[in-house]
């Protein structure tokens, strides 16, 4: 996860989501065994496949408005182009929200005794 960047492709980005997803669900399920901490971090990465779910929502709502504007009149398109401009933006966004809360997250593994 430290190699993505805020230009890193999108892709790239939900490889990350499925990886931190896997360890979410792995430190879940151990963390009745290890205690507050690592359940913490469970948390920790609850919120960060909760950001990157959406930042992958918004990658896929950008492809299915570029199909549509590809098939629409003029004033669609505009509008459909105005919403694509949007989700490019909540997917930049999304990216800042991940890159704020990777350091808890990192914070957070450290103190569990998990890594």
């Amino acid at each position: 996860m430290s190699g993505l960047r805020l230009d890193t492709p999108s892709p790239a980005w939900h490889r990350a989501r499925i990886k931190a997803k896997r360890a979410r669900y792995a430190v879940e399920a151990v963390s009745p065994i290890f205690g507050p901490a690592a359940a913490a971090f469970g948390r920790a990465l609850a919120d960060v496949t909760e950001v990157l779910g959406s930042h992958q929502d918004t990658y896929i709502a950008q492809h299915l408005l570029l199909e549509l504007s590809e098939k629409s009149d003029g004033p669609t398109a505009f509008m459909l182009g105005r919403l694509y401009a949007y989700e490019v933006d909540r997917e930049m966004d999304y990216r800042d929200e991940f890159v704020k809360l990777w350091p808890k997250v990192r914070k957070a593994a450290k103190h569990s005794g998990l890594v």
